[in-house]
């Protein structure tokens, strides 16, 4: 774990003239040892042990009420019934240093979103895709956004779009061995993207491939400039989603980057 941006990220907190308390309960003891060794620009860190909760609320509430203190305490939370410090954990700041909740801070993504984001550990275990997922600047999070931009990042594409982001699985010149299937199924997402298909193009299979979602495309796409009845045999492959495929596939085809693929 990245103690400076630890340090960086409670400095940050600290900043302001008005006093400031923030209780880190580190259930794992991951930085017991660790903890001694933050600089703290406008702070001090207090101790909190299982056996000086009323000396800390004394020493707190009534000998110093103007320092800003870190209360760091190397055990779980406890409920507010057996928490001396109850009252002073409503107005103070909480602060995590597990890994998802210090991506968090790092990206601005709401707490809302943090479950979202466990889903997928193998893609946040390397610093250069969460700068990457910095970069592509999200405004508003959301689940689905939170999983396209996954997604993005993996394919290299450098902005949250689902549309983009097909277009370059499309044209990927392997078509049986797509390389950026294969990445999202590394990184446990490779369902994700099925579902986002399905859900904005229609495609749906027990085993879907990147093979027949291209067929379905293009068939639904036909099937749109056909003149008379459609044959027979295109029925099963014809998605319900006709109007997005059309624009999809418009796009792609005046697309420069894409044409000679296309």
């Amino acid at each position: 774990m990245n103690l400076k941006y630890i340090q960086e990220k409670l400095n940050e907190m600290f900043e302001g003239d008005s006093r400031q308390i923030v209780i880190w309960y580190d259930d794992k003891t991951d930085f017991c040892e660790e903890i001694n060794n933050l600089n703290l620009d406008n702070a001090q860190v207090y101790h909190l042990k299982q056996d000086n909760w009323l000396r800390a609320k004394y020493f707190l509430e009534i000998e110093d009420t103007t320092t800003n203190y870190l209360i760091y305490a190397p055990f779980p939370q406890p409920e507010d019934k057996d928490n001396y410090l109850a009252d002073i954990a409503y107005y103070a700041t909480p602060f995590s240093a597990d890994k998802i909740s210090l991506i968090t801070q790092k990206l601005n993504i709401p707490d809302t979103y943090k479950s979202v984001l466990k889903k997928y550990p193998k893609f946040w275990n390397a610093n250069s895709r969460v700068n990457s997922f910095k970069d592509l600047n999200i405004e508003k999070h959301s689940e689905k956004k939170i999983k396209i931009a996954i997604l993005c990042v993996l394919a290299k594409v450098r902005i949250v779009s689902f549309d983009e982001l097909l277009r370059k699985v499309l044209m990927e010149d392997n078509i049986n061995k797509n390389k950026y299937l294969i990445e999202f199924e590394k990184m446990g997402i490779l369902d994700d993207f099925w579902e986002l298909s399905r859900e904005k193009y229609g495609y749906e299979d027990e085993n879907p491939t990147i093979e027949k979602f291209l067929i379905s495309l293009i068939i639904t796409y036909t099937s749109t400039q056909f003149k008379g009845n459609i044959p027979k045999a295109w029925e099963r492959l014809l998605s319900p989603k006709k109007n997005s495929i059309s624009v999809f596939i418009n796009n792609l085809m005046s697309n420069n980057n894409y044409k000679d693929q296309y």
